[in-house]
């Protein structure tokens, strides 16, 4: 079993690793957004995936070739990789068809979500002052997304909210494959999987609702493919370090991520409320940091 400060240190650096990805993340979230939703999410994963397919299969050649890369959970595999593709999916589209903000305060929901699969799902045990830390994240995140009435919703966002929601469930689910598999294969073999059944299940929609791009929008599609596989790669060392039930809260840094992107890319400046809350969001991924791994959850890897 991990001593206090190596769980603590362990824990502080896993939530590093997943704010890294829930950056690179929200990056990719707002790429239909981005090209004014010209082209379709699943068209936009489609080309990301290709792309992440080929930088994820040089790594695994590097690290012994295909073969090495095997995994005896190609199931697991699956079930992660439908769970990624459309709740990305879902995420990308719900940011092009709604104001970002509203997309973003929908899919906060995927931190809790990820806390509860990770109890229902993994046993993981998590003690009051975690649930605090987490309550602290979840308060500032409202105060965030709640500014300048974002969460209104009318009738022509109900696609939309609709698309945010089951992508924040989808996106929950997959942390916790993420969580069981980055205990069990190497992170080559994860991120190699994830790309090639991303990439086979988007082949058929992409085909079917194609749009011709323009050569700059290709180009812009495709690097989101390394980004994507950073990401992942981050995410799964930060999963193979502490329990999801921990690092679900962190995904509530996504809406900071979202408000720096509206201000950059559309001129959206942030107010009081959102500086407050974004100090809230800190505050908690620090607590969380500090009280390291339950020890419930530890003695389950050891």
């Amino acid at each position: 079993m991990r001593g206090g400060h190596e769980s603590v240190r362990d824990a502080g650096i896993a939530i590093l690793w997943v704010l890294a990805a829930t950056a690179i993340f929200s990056g990719i979230f707002a790429s239909g957004k981005l090209m004014d939703g010209a082209i379709p999410a699943l068209q936009i994963l489609f080309l990301r995936f290709a792309s992440g397919f080929a930088v994820a299969l040089g790594l695994a050649f590097r690290a012994g070739g295909l073969r090495a890369c095997r995994s005896r959970r190609p199931v697991t595999h699956f079930g992660r990789a439908c769970c990624g593709a459309f709740g990305g999916a879902a995420a990308i589209q719900a940011a092009a068809v709604m104001p970002i903000a509203n997309a973003t305060a929908l899919g906060l929901s995927e931190g809790m979500l990820t806390v509860v699969f990770g109890i229902l799902l993994l046993r993981e045990h998590v003690s009051p002052l975690h649930w605090l830390a987490s309550l602290v994240t979840v308060i500032g995140a409202a105060i965030v997304v709640m500014q300048g009435e974002v969460l209104v919703l009318d009738s022509a966002y109900a696609l939309g909210a609709a698309l945010a929601l089951a992508g924040a469930a989808l996106m929950a689910l997959e942390n916790i494959f993420i969580r069981t598999l980055s205990l069990s294969d190497r992170p080559q073999t994860v991120l190699l999987y994830a790309n090639a059944f991303g990439l086979l299940l988007m082949t058929g929609p992409a085909i079917a609702l194609w749009q011709t791009p323009t050569p700059g929008q290709v180009a812009f599609m495709l690097a989101l493919g390394p980004l994507a596989v950073t990401a992942q790669y981050c995410n799964i060392r930060g999963f193979r370090l502490a329990p999801a039930s921990l690092l679900g809260p962190i995904g509530y840094s996504w809406v900071v991520f979202g408000a720096l992107i509206g201000l950059v890319a559309f001129g959206e400046v942030p107010g009081l409320g959102t500086i407050a809350g974004s100090a809230l969001i800190v505050v908690g991924g620090v607590a969380l940091a500090r009280l390291g791994i339950p020890r419930q959850a530890q003695s389950g890897e050891d």
